[in-house]
């Protein structure tokens, strides 16, 4: 049985600091399809807007995030997690929960005054692949100086019916695996589409695309 009441106040945004400072390992997680059940952009939102309103702090909202990220995930026992995804929606999950992991370590130090901005923009960009994520495909490819040495990619994600795509920076893939949404292509072929994509008046949806020229150009 998982921490119900626990669960509910993460995710209504009625948490209290002891909530989310309490142990991690403590914690009972939902492992019944835990993504579909519990994401959602419009509580990550709320979460940024108590930060932004001055009721949260930046380390309430950064370990709300981590808690937040574990119950999408269903805790950190893979084995025994439920989920119904197929291979691209399992990308987009791990898209966000990457961003929640990344948004744990957030601290007003260091904070820019268009962060969070950024951060709302990019949620909203991933939730809107997810809620139309039937319509997308997947192109990538190794690209940058040390792709080969690190296994990481550039993925080009694009939805012919709306006439949008995104460039992002990913690790999430097996460099060479292919299916029915992703296909994997050479540097000169990723290149050559993502140039297609913009002369063809396709929307870019903002996230790697500086970094990606870096690297294009670097090589």
């Amino acid at each position: 049985m998982y921490d119900k009441e626990w669960t509910q106040r993460i995710c209504e945004l009625t948490c209290s600091k002891n909530d989310v400072l309490g142990s991690q390992s403590a914690v009972k997680y939902d492992a019944e399809h835990p993504f579909k059940r519990y994401y959602s952009i419009s509580v990550i939102r709320g979460a940024i807007g108590k930060y932004l309103s001055g009721e949260w702090d930046d380390r309430m909202l950064a370990h709300w995030a981590c808690r937040y990220c574990w119950i999408l995930l269903g805790g950190c026992d893979y084995d025994n997690v439920t989920e119904d995804l197929n291979a691209f929606e399992r990308f987009v999950r791990d898209l966000i929960t990457w961003d929640l992991d990344a948004l744990s370590f957030f601290s007003a130090e260091d904070e820019d005054p268009q962060e969070m901005q950024n951060w709302l923009e990019s949620f909203g960009h991933f939730d809107h692949i997810w809620q139309t994520r039937d319509e997308w495909r997947a192109v990538y490819a190794m690209i940058g100086r040390y792709a080969e040495e690190n296994g990481d990619q550039y993925v080009l994600l694009i939805n012919d019916k709306a006439r949008e795509y995104m460039i992002l920076y990913s690790e999430h893939l097996q460099n060479g695996y292919e299916d029915a949404y992703f296909r994997f292509v050479s540097r000169d072929e990723h290149e050559a589409l993502a140039q297609r994509l913009k002369k063809d008046g396709y929307t870019m949806l903002s996230c790697s695309e500086e970094f990606y020229d870096m690297e294009i150009h670097d090589q």
